[in-house]
This record gives C-alpha cells, structure tokens and sequence, in this order.
C-alpha cells in the first residue's frame, strides 16, 4: 500500500498548523477558541493519520516541520529519510492528544459542522484505540467511558 496519500495529509496539517498564527494577524474576528479548535483538530488529524500509518507499517518518517521549510531545515531532510520506531510515534502522538484535553475547545453544538468535527469525544477515543493497540486495557476503557 502507498503511503503518499497519509503524508498529503500529513504535510497540509504541518504547514496550516505553522501558519495558524497568521489567521489571527489576518482577521480580527477570529477568536482564542476557534485557534484552539482549529490546531486542537489539525493535531488529532495528524495523530489518527500517524497512528494508522504505524498498524499498517510499523515503522515510519515522523516529522512536524512544515515542507515549505525543507530547504532551510536540514534536520527534516533526516527525518524525512530515516524511520521511527512505533514506541516513538505513539509516545509522541499520545503526548500531543493528552494535551489537547486541557485545550478549551469549541464544543458548541451550533458550530459550522459540529457533528463531523473533530473533537473531545474523537480524541479520547483516539487515545482509548492507542491504549487498546499497546494492549493497556485499563487506560483504554478508562479513555472509551468518557466518550
């Protein structure tokens, strides 16, 4: 299987998530909760991309720099170029998603797409299905009650 479609997605998540600041310089009526939101979202898409990528290959490049660094930034070369373990994406995804528990995060139900959104519920089932992969039961159901 192919895996250039995961890293499409994976690079127009780095470069939104680099550029997210600019939203806020650009438009004035973007709140601190739609950042939030918004990077909280791009980071879970990335995580679940991550995630599926280590079930289906093991061992893959993991990086979060954007590729409109690539040129200035020789350390992405290396990643680019080498793989990482499957203890190491999942230590690092699941540092990400933890995280964005404490994010306050657009949870209203009027929001544009509310329903197909990425959310609280998405990221704890995220974490309940990375529990469940490392065999860790007990934090899986821990993370599945509060979905």
């Amino acid at each position: 299987m192919d895996p250039s479609a995961f890293f499409k997605v994976i690079v127009n998540c780095n470069e939104v998530l680099y550029k997210i600041h600019l939203a806020k310089e650009n438009d004035e009526n973007i709140s601190e909760l739609e950042l939030n939101s918004y990077t909280a979202e791009l980071k879970l898409i990335r995580a679940w991309i991550y995630f599926k990528m280590v079930q289906i290959y093991g061992s893959v490049p993991y990086f979060e720099e954007p590729l409109s660094n690539y040129g200035k930034s020789m350390g992405l070369k290396e990643k680019l170029d080498s793989l990482q373990t499957e203890d190491y994406i999942l230590d690092t995804i699941m540092t990400q998603i933890i995280e964005i528990d404490t994010f306050d995060l657009n949870m209203l139900e009027e929001s544009p797409f509310f329903c197909i959104r990425f959310n609280k519920f998405t990221n704890w089932a995220l974490q309940g299905d990375i529990y469940l992969w490392r065999n860790n039961y007990s934090f899986a159901r821990r993370s599945y009650d509060k979905v």
